[in-house]
């Protein structure tokens, strides 16, 4: 799990990680077809890393790092 804070508000988003076929195809809309608008808001949090969201912690940064999400001075 990596925790995503944003770097001018308030928000913290925790973030389960792994793999998942279903989402691979189809994206948010799996989980906003099951009503699941909480996994809803953090696939799209996700996708927000370039909006201002940053890791909030030193293992959530090297989990990134490592994935590629991140560079490695970043």
């Amino acid at each position: 799990m990596i925790v995503l804070k944003h770097k001018q508000s308030a928000p913290v988003k925790k973030c389960v990680t792994g793999f998942s076929l279903t989402t691979f195809f189809f994206g948010l809309l799996v989980p906003l077809v099951r009503g699941d608008l909480k996994w809803a808001a953090i696939i799209f949090a996700l996708g927000l890393m370039e909006r201002g969201f940053v890791p909030a912690d030193v293992s959530s940064k090297n989990w990134c790092v490592a994935n590629g999400l991140l560079g490695a001075t970043a």
